[in-house]
């Protein structure tokens, strides 16, 4: 019997989360660990944002202070959530366990499989209850120096008449292992003396030659033992002749000799973690693998460390692990072979372990197949719904005579009417629908026993939507305005193409109906920014920013000057002639913007070009600094080229020195109003509120701050009572005409937060959800933030820009990415953020934001999801203020971008039907498929997978 259950003093209803998110997560960590009994693993595969880390940190909790559990759970991690997961980790004992379990249960976490074997050989009092291990960690480059020292000991055992060589390695050691030089400058013979002493005795070493940084075994029991009891002599042959070739005495060929000695120790030591690694001699409890969609792939090295096959490193998992929890958001971007592939992971656990499952590895197997058989039939009677619906006309929105605009009514008319008064595409649908939704019954019943998904709540509250989406020319409506969400997709309407910037997108057109064999890549770059054409584009000499794949641009032929199409070479010309006038869609997206961030609002903003980003990132900085300018000249009455000192006097004055008596006096006025509303958080000492003031009101001075909050005028001086006010001023919103506005996004009485507001917040959240430690180091990066411009280098040129706006893509180097996470999660800098796909997954940016701009569109539904998903999760800032994120998706009318646009929303209505239904890319598919009649919502459901252990009650209108 598998005796864990969820612990006792496991509570998931926190200040984190409301009272139904709470219940939820208690339900599903109850339940996968029920299922535990018969099943080998679980995939949890909530949607994103749902709080999937909080119940898998549940299950590990409750089997880690089980007194059944004597061995630590393995949470494997993307090596970019390597710090979010113990963060996360904190927070949950401070929140979901009592102050005694907390004490009990402890993490560690290991990048490599040397830290993780440590790990394992701690004394029980001292182990790790839970384990954070990296992706990479069993498959890296195994380079530890104590390893191969260890080695090299293993090699020179019980070798006799050998007292020269051993003369010459007590000379040469350090320059074999890596430091081992620094370490000889710094603790003489030490290593020396570990070469002459038994492994197990290094430690004691170690301290006596004063290396008290050590503090641990250096070299992992495992590797002891098969170096030491399971490896013999000839093994070590190689190593040893290369030993011995090294000089008695220094020579001009020492150093090569060396180097070739220490390529035979690198081999060896290899070949030792990959033994090590293979039999790693622990029954472990759990594995939880994160982002386990990377497992789809049987030849991945991921994939391959849970079952045996001919690969280097394949295997080391197997047979390791008693139960396996996968978890991802998106299992149906997987087609159902991948899925049933990733299932099939599961049966690398010990069947032979101490609970075993219910289910022999035979029975799991026969469960599988039957699953797959299932899915099979279900997906040919999907994909046959959906080619039957791709042969529906415009004449089939007829219903006896009536044409209907309403996607739901027709469809219930459609079922409701006798097949004599329907056209025969309409009974073909409705045949195909039944047969879909009964295969799709089928199937459910099996997935649903090793898949748990849940769905979150379309409202946040009564008449509020949890999202509202406005696409196409709707990112050029105020946001103030009343709700305007998409109807059908082909009531959309997409951004105008100008007349002066016509001409380069009708010759990519002209230039793609020439090419209808490909499909015309190069134009999802020309509806991104002109700059981006001019760097992606196949024929572009210049690849250095290319992000096309391959075989995206095979064939396409290059531009040496003249080309022999006729309209591609003049796209060429014109764009290069003109690169520098703003890009219809992208001029929009800065527009939204900069409306946005005088609003006081945070805005996030996804693409997938490189250069895209750096445009977008110039652009919206030149737009804010001219929207400073504008509102600060007719604010103070001045000159716009006068802004600048005049905003820079005012700023003086908030110096609170000894010889400034108004900026003492504003300090101190500042400090008492955060301090009051600080009054009631006593989880913060005297000294952190003082440290709080201190670096909040640095930013009170910087211009966007100013222009923004404060009352300015032509007298230019800060008040008390000014001051007061811009803590308490409500923020701007205008209509299309540019009348002030007081209505939410999503049509009612507006929603918003004052600086003060934001203040609190922001204070409330670090005194009560973090501890002093974290909190200290956001202060740190606050402090450290740069309030003033920044140089930064786009395409080779130096530039200057203000630090509200800050780009992050793949070559962000990690801390610079993790500071600008953390920042953009306040009220402070920076305020608009452009990111790439290194944003898209595994991170939060929801605390301060309910803004997401999708300037580039993508193919793919669940790419768009995902990208919403940072700013759309669990106390998110439209939750705490219940307001709609707001989902922007801008297009182009009647270009390349508008044909995505209709794709991808065609397929997101079939992303739960058909899973993993690949798109074809090629021109004709993607016109067919932008041209389909939208899916009605209701058929969607319908026909979608219910795979939840708990349903929450709707929020009633």
């Amino acid at each position: 019997m598998y005796p864990f259950r969820r612990h006792p003093e496991l509570q998931l209803f926190n200040p984190n989360v409301d009272a139904a998110t709470g219940e939820r997560q208690m339900v599903t960590v109850a339940e996968i660990l029920i299922r535990f009994e018969r099943y080998p693993g679980l995939i949890l595969a909530d949607e994103v944002g749902m709080g999937k880390t909080f119940v898998a940190l549940g299950v590990a909790t409750s089997i880690a202070l089980s007194k059944d559990c004597v061995q630590p759970v393995v949470i494997m991690v993307p090596s970019g959530l390597m710090d979010k997961w113990p963060a996360d980790f904190n927070a949950f004992k401070e929140h979901c366990l009592s102050e005694e379990a907390a004490k009990h249960v402890r993490c560690k976490s290991a990048g490599n499989v040397l830290d993780f074997l440590k790990l394992l050989d701690d004394k029980p009092s001292e182990r790790a209850h839970i384990i954070f291990l990296k992706h990479g960690a069993i498959n890296a480059t195994r380079s530890d120096r104590w390893v191969k020292l260890a080695v090299i000991r293993r090699a020179m055992k019980r070798r006799r008449g050998m007292d020269e060589v051993w003369r010459a390695l007590d000379r040469f050691i350090p320059f074999l292992v890596r430091d081992g030089e620094s370490l000889e400058r710094r603790y003489p013979g030490m290593l020396k003396a570990m070469l002459h002493t038994p492994v197990r005795r290094w430690l004691k070493i170690a301290h006596q030659h004063g290396y008290t940084k050590m503090n641990d075994d250096p070299v992992p029991e495992a590797v002891i033992e098969r170096l030491f009891q399971e490896m013999v002599g000839r093994d070590f042959e190689p190593l040893l002749a290369a030993i011995k070739s090294i000089p008695r005495r220094h020579s001009k060929h020492l150093q090569h000799r060396l180097k070739e000695t220490r390529a035979t120790l690198e081999e060896l030591a290899d070949f030792i973690w990959s033994e090590c690694a293979r039999h790693i001699p622990e029954n472990l409890p759990l594995l939880i693998l994160d982002e386990a969609h990377h497992t789809k792939n049987a030849r991945t090295r991921l994939a391959s460390l849970f079952h045996e096959s001919g690969q280097k490193d394949a295997g080391q998992l197997t047979r390791v692990f008693e139960r396996m929890l996968f978890l991802t958001a998106t299992p149906f971007q997987l087609g159902h072979n991948e899925l049933c592939s990733i299932l099939r992971r599961f049966d690398g656990i010990r069947w032979d372990g101490q609970y075993p499952p219910v289910l022999s590895a035979l029975e799991y197997e026969a469960t599988v197949v039957s699953l797959h058989e299932a899915l099979d039939a279900s997906q040919l009677k999907s994909r046959r719904l959906d080619e039957t619906w791709g042969r529906l006309t415009a004449s089939d929105l007829l219903v006896n005579g009536v044409h209907s605009e309403d996607e739901d009514r027709w469809w219930k008319q459609i079922q409701a009417s006798n097949s004599t008064r329907l056209t025969t595409n309409q009974i073909a649908v409705k045949e195909a629908s039944v047969a879909a939704q009964n295969s799709k019954h089928a199937s459910e019943s099996l997935l649903r026993e090793l898949v748990i998904r849940h769905i979150r709540n379309r409202q946040l509250a009564p008449g509020v939507l949890r999202r509202i989406r406005h696409s196409g020319d709707l990112i050029r409506v105020a946001s103030g305005s009343p709700a305007m969400p998409d109807g059908s997709s082909d009531q959309v309407v997409g951004l105008d193409v100008d007349e002066h910037a016509r001409l380069p997108f009708l010759l990519a057109a002209r230039h793609a109906i020439r090419n209808r064999a490909q499909r015309a890549v190069f134009a999802e770059g020309l509806a991104s920014s002109y700059h981006t054409f001019l760097r992606t584009h196949p024929a572009t000499k210049n690849g250095e920013n290319k992000e096309l794949l391959d075989e995206d641009d095979a064939g396409v032929k290059g531009i040496d000057g003249a080309h022999e199409d006729w309209h591609l070479n003049n796209l060429y010309k014109i764009l290069q002639a003109g690169e520098n006038n703003l890009h219809p869609k992208l001029s929009h997206t800065v527009e939204r913007v900069i409306d946005l961030w005088e609003q006081g609002e945070s805005v996030l903003v996804f693409c997938h070009f490189v250069q895209t980003g750096r445009d977008l990132h110039r652009s919206i900085a030149l737009a804010m600094e001219e929207r400073i300018r504008q509102i600060a000249s007719r604010a103070l009455s001045c000159r716009q080229e006068d802004v600048e000192d005049e905003l820079v006097a005012i700023g003086r004055q908030f110096d609170a020195s000894k010889e400034n008596s108004r900026g003492a006096r504003l300090k101190e006025v500042f400090r008492n109003e955060l301090l009051e509303v600080m009054r009631d958080l006593d989880e913060l000492s005297a000294a952190e509120k003082e440290r709080f003031v201190d670096v909040i009101y640095r930013y009170l001075r910087t211009p966007s701050f100013l222009v923004r909050f404060f009352p300015l005028s032509k007298k230019g001086q800060i008040t008390e009572s000014s001051l007061r006010a811009a803590l308490d001023k409500q923020p701007r919103r205008f209509d299309a005409s540019g009348e002030a506005l007081h209505l939410s996004a999503s049509g009612g009485e507006i929603n918003y937060e004052t600086l003060r507001d934001s203040l609190r917040t922001f204070i409330e959240f670090q005194a009560k959800k973090s501890d002093e430690t974290s909190r200290a180091k956001l202060l740190d990066t606050l402090d450290a933030t740069q309030s003033g411009r920044i140089r930064m280098k786009h395409d080779g040129e130096g530039e200057t820009f203000l630090p509200n706006v800050r780009l992050v893509n793949g070559s962000t180097k990690r801390e610079t990415r993790t500071s600008l996470m953390q920042t953009f999660n306040t009220p402070f800098f920076p305020e608009v953020l452009v990111a790439s796909a290194v944003m898209s997954e595994g991170v939060d940016l929801h605390r301060n934001c309910r803004h997401v701009i999708h300037h580039d569109l993508c193919w793919i539904p669940s790419t768009l999801e995902q990208r919403t998903g940072r700013v759309d999760r669990i106390q998110s800032k439209g939750e705490r203020i219940t307001a709609s994120v707001a989902v922007f998706l801008p297009f182009l009318k009647a270009t390349q971008d508008e044909k995505m646009y209709r794709v991808v929303m065609d397929r997101e209505r079939w992303f739960n039907i058909v899973m993993g239904d690949e798109v074809k890319m090629d021109t004709a598919s993607t016109e067919v498929l932008a041209e389909r009649i939208p899916l009605p919502p209701s058929m969607q459901e319908e026909l979608s997978y219910d795979l939840s252990v708990y349903s929450e009650k709707p929020k009633e209108s």
